[in-house]
């Protein structure tokens, strides 16, 4: 991919996985943790640029429960 590509060729959450070399659940748990994909599409420039502006994501701990949420505590049992 060339550098106009990642700027401007549109992924789906599968392709950006592929395009980033991570499985596809990493993109699901960046959707879910606020990284935007409008119309389920997003480039390798925003992904990379999302990533870099939050980072304290980590994909394998987005998922975990959130001990302050009732719901997340509920849940869990």
């Amino acid at each position: 991919m060339n550098n106009l590509d990642v700027e401007i060729k549109l992924l789906n959450a599968t392709g950006l996985a592929a395009a980033l070399g991570v499985p596809p659940n990493y993109i699901t748990r960046m959707k879910q943790a606020g990284f935007p994909m409008p119309d389920g599409r997003a480039t390798v420039k925003e992904a990379l640029c999302w990533r870099g502006n939050n980072p304290k994501y980590h994909a394998f701990t987005a998922h975990l429960p959130d001990a302050s949420n009732p719901q997340d505590e509920a849940s869990d049992k």
